[in-house]
């Protein structure tokens, strides 16, 4: 596979998984968790924003301990409340109580609340649907049932389109009085959370009993304060909620395939017009009285009043977990959702197409980085191009309700990252290893070491560079060969050769070639040393030293000993790759190498070991002991070379035969 395929194929791959996993309830779970920590953060930073058009009575403990101690409390505190109501009258009034015969009325009391119901004159009441996966409705425990023929047929929704199927399934419903719901509007008032944590995110706006389709309670409570006939509401499953306003824009609510519409939290209860029950219902006795009131009942007047249960012991289900709280009333819930319709400020997931073209994108930057870096660049740039991802995705949020996908982003990020470090690191764990094992011929371990670690260093096609070259024969290799067995040749020599390039290994040196029987090596490349002189005059001594231990060896066995001549220069030589495009070798060329292997072969014209030219000498420093040879003459070259023969290292106080 070529290289730079590897990076859009990873990209792809990390797409398809992402696919896969993001469809589970587990991701789904912590992507819903990160949407939630967005409406939090909004919220702080922002403040509230609750909907100006909505006002909240709440039934808290306190009215419930001064109005009887009991709940469901006694009818006529609510028709108390509605009368008070009705002297200042609101756009519309929610009223999140179930109304079931037996359950509060005294003598009169439905009478009365009939009465103040219909003076109040848009009242919008809760019903509940039996659902097939819950036994029955979430607000009374053993509640007595309307009959389903009395959801009047006038209350569902003109006009649906989509698939019913994806719906609740729905047995039965239980209704409020039919007195009371005779002149008022009925919503059904099931909310439930997501079923992974419980979580309120979302509220059914529509749910189909016997083939047709009921609104909410929160989309009633919106079409009654538009007042808009429920008749004219339009639904496309999946899609949308619309209807016209009159005089106004129409609104476009976006629901999923189950009718849910998503809550744009952007306030506390406590953050809306808020009132409690008894201070609303005394006040309204002492301004009868004439006597101040803690409630000013003018507040209400043309708003959408929410009234509920607010207390927290009363029943499990008034409590919720949101997005803003792990406890909320639910009348709070309803007023968000209300809110989120009367302000339009509906929460969108980017189109199928977007959110694929996104995650796209960030899966390309993050191959490009992670295939362009080395390990630890490219963890912090894919961290960094992952928190830009995060930071644009909350800022698109805060500014437009767009809700970017972050856990998929987080997941494409990964796996791009981690299948393109884990090829990298295959890929590049299988070049060190083969390097190691071609270079590792020809370079000590501390050079190749520092090569594998700094690759640029490895200079291709060739460069002038300041260099120090050794040739190092064996003297009379050949006259051995010719009284030796053939089956002894091979072993010495190896022997010899394996003895020898350790020495120059142990000096950083390079290995150039084997030459027959004559090994040729250079300092200096493929990393730059500046004491490469020294280095190969270094080395010379230490072979010099190995030559005579396996002398003494070999005469020990009465075998043949090997005696060497070496030849060591430093000039400008070129270094580098030679060769062809199918086979080359890492070498050194020019007349300063031709010089090396020339005084190699005056060792034996001068009866010497180690010669040395000047340069090489000047090179090394003054740590050596030589003795000047003289002259020779170098082909190609006017000038004639000044060498030395290398003795060993100086003593102080010795003389040197410069």
């Amino acid at each position: 596979m070529k290289t730079r395929l590897v990076a859009p194929l990873t990209v792809l791959l990390g797409l398809a998984l992402v696919n896969l996993l993001a469809r589970s309830p587990f991701f789904k779970m912590y992507e819903e968790k990160t949407v939630d920590s967005r409406f939090a953060w909004r919220y702080r930073l922002r403040g509230p924003s609750p909907a100006p058009g909505i006002a909240l009575i709440g039934i808290d403990d306190q009215t419930i301990g001064a109005l009887g101690g009991r709940w469901p409390m006694a009818w006529r505190w609510h028709a108390l409340l509605l009368e008070a109501l009705s002297e200042k009258l609101p756009a519309v009034v929610a009223y999140d109580v179930l109304f079931l015969p037996g359950s509060g009325q005294e003598g009169g009391d439905e009478d009365q609340l009939v009465e103040a119901s219909r003076r109040v004159g848009d009242v919008v009441y809760p019903y509940y649907f039996d659902l097939a996966e819950q036994a029955g409705p979430p607000h009374q425990p053993a509640p007595r049932r309307g009959a389903p023929e009395d959801l009047p047929a006038g209350g569902a929704i003109g006009i649906a389109a989509g698939d019913l199927s994806a719906l609740p399934r729905t047995l039965d419903a239980t209704l409020p009085l039919r007195a009371l719901a005779a002149h008022s509007s009925l919503g059904f008032a099931n909310a439930q959370g997501d079923e992974e944590d419980g979580v309120m995110r979302r509220v059914p706006l529509v749910m189909a009993f016997r083939n047709r389709l009921y609104p909410s309670f929160c989309l009633m409570a919106a079409l009654r304060y538009y007042n808009v006939d429920v008749g004219r509401v339009r639904v496309a499953l999946g899609r949308r909620v619309e209807f016209d306003v009159p005089g106004g824009p129409a609104v476009s609510i976006p629901i999923d395939a189950r009718g849910m519409m998503r809550i744009d939290y952007a306030a506390r209860g406590r953050d809306f017009r808020h009132s409690v029950f008894s201070q609303a219902v005394q006040s309204y006795a002492l301004r009868r009285r004439g006597e101040p009131a803690p409630v000013d009942l003018a507040d209400f007047e043309g708003r959408l009043v929410l009234v509920g249960v607010t207390a927290t012991g009363v029943i499990e289900s008034f409590t919720k977990p949101t997005p803003l709280s792990p406890e909320s009333p639910l009348l709070t819930v309803y007023a968000n959702a209300i809110g989120t319709i009367l302000s339009r400020s509906f929460p969108r997931e980017p189109p199928a197409p977007a959110a694929a073209a996104i995650l796209l994108l960030l899966g390309a930057a993050a191959g490009l980085i992670s295939s362009s870096f080395r390990a630890g660049g490219s963890l912090a740039l894919s961290l960094a191009c992952l928190g830009l991802y995060i930071a644009a995705a909350y800022a698109a949020f805060f500014a437009f309700a767009v809700i970017a996908p972050l856990v998929p982003g987080v997941l494409v990020v990964a796996f791009v990252y981690t299948l393109n470090t884990s090829y990298r690191y295959a890929t590049e764990e299988r070049q060190r290893r083969f390097y190691r094992g071609a270079l590792g011929k020809y370079l000590s371990r501390n050079v190749m070491e520092e090569l594998l670690r700094n690759p640029s260093e490895l200079k291709l096609g060739g460069e002038r560079r300041e260099l120090t070259v050794m040739f190092a024969d064996v003297k009379e290799f050949t006259a051995f060969c010719e009284k030796s067995a053939v089956e002894e040749i091979a072993p010495r020599l190896n022997e010899l050769h394996d003895r020898m390039t350790r020495i120059v290994f142990k000096h950083d040196g390079t290995l150039d070639k084997y030459i027959g029987d004559a090994i040729m090596a250079f300092w200096g490349a493929p990393l730059p040393q500046p004491d490469h002189a020294r280095r190969a005059l270094l080395a010379a001594l230490e072979m010099r030293q190995e030559l005579r231990k396996m002398a003494e060896e070999a005469r020990a066995r009465g075998a043949h000993s090997f005696s060497m001549g070496i030849g060591i220069n430093t000039g400008t030589m070129v270094v580098g790759n030679m060769g062809s495009n199918d086979f080359w070798a890492y070498t050194v060329l020019g007349d300063e190498v031709n010089l090396g292997a020339r005084l190699e072969a005056l060792t034996r014209s001068y009866g010497v070991e180690i010669i040395i030219s000047d340069s090489a000498r000047r090179g090394a420093g003054d740590s050596f002991a030589t003795r000047l040879l003289g002259e020779v003459a170098v082909k190609g070259k006017e000038k004639k070379a000044v060498v030395y023969e290398l003795l060993g290292m100086r003593v102080e106080g010795d003389g040197d035969g410069r």
